[in-house]
């Protein structure tokens, strides 16, 4: 059992001297990682008022289909566009996420933001 202890230890101080001791791009490793954090952070916020907008939009076009103000047309020209753009969109976003460095600290700011925002 202690040699599972230390070995542990051992990783955490690795870990920790990667942090405090290496550099990206003449900074502290630090700065970076907070700093994508940060824009994690921002874009889960951001994702959390489009979702809401969108909940919204939805239920007003409901109801404008239900008074036939909106047609059916408007909701196959939405599809058409989800179905040439969307692949298109997450090719990108999986391009961007897999560019930035610490995609783990992208990942938990955006899931903080979404669960806050």
């Amino acid at each position: 059992m202690a040699s599972i202890l230390d070995t542990s230890g051992a990783l955490w101080d690795f870990i920790i001297d990667i942090i405090t001791g290496e550099t990206v791009f003449g900074l502290p490793t630090g700065i970076p990682m907070i700093a994508i954090f940060i824009i994690g952070l921002i874009l889960g916020i951001l994702l959390w008022k489009m979702l809401k907008m969108a909940i919204i939009l939805t239920i007003l076009v409901g109801i404008g289909m239900y008074f036939g103000v909106v047609g059916s047309g408007f909701i196959e020209d939405v599809r058409d566009l989800l179905m040439n753009y969307g692949p298109q969109a997450i090719q990108l976003a999986a391009l961007v996420i897999g560019i930035l460095p610490f995609g783990l600290g992208i990942a938990a700011g955006f899931v903080i933001g979404l669960l806050k925002g």
